[in-house]
């Protein structure tokens, strides 16, 4: 007997798209990373695709390396929320850190997300690197809390 194989599809949602240069595209919107209604659109197109999921990612800190369509965004965990009300199949997932995340409060959050979309939450899970320390400032920290753990060791 053959096993039946399967082709999973995502939505990597950023922006105006992963290309550096997609913003200067003369069709691209230029607030399209904030454009909760284009976002919702692109979910709906890929669900009636039948795509299995629409993903954002996250960082937590900015610099002049950023790749350009994260500079200006909005929290995953809101968005999903905004696409779950947009959509009723496909998965959704955000990525969102534990290392500057209260376990609480984010495990609250994923639990709401998952019954507004009727059992479709799909968290991205991740710790945080941060070997600039532009991360902790961001957390009103001086230092990124598994270096100073290393430090004491």
């Amino acid at each position: 007997m053959t096993k039946k194989k399967e082709l999973k599809l995502a939505l990597y949602l950023i922006g105006a798209g992963m290309h550096v240069a997609a913003w200067k595209h003369p069709s691209t919107k230029v607030n399209a990373s904030i454009d909760i209604k284009a976002l919702q659109k692109a979910a709906q197109i890929a669900e009636k695709g039948k795509f299995d999921i629409a993903f954002v990612a996250d960082s937590l800190a900015i610099n002049h390396e950023s790749h350009p369509h994260i500079l200006n965004r909005f929290d995953p965990l809101i968005q999903i929320t905004a696409l779950a009300a947009a959509t009723t199949k496909i998965g959704l997932g955000a990525t969102a850190s534990t290392t500057y995340s209260e376990p609480y409060v984010l495990a609250r959050q994923l639990m709401s997300i998952d019954h507004i979309s009727n059992g479709r939450v799909g968290w991205n899970l991740v710790t945080t690197a941060d070997a600039t320390g532009e991360t902790a400032l961001n957390f009103s920290r001086n230092k990124h809390w598994v270096t100073k753990l290393l430090q004491q060791i």
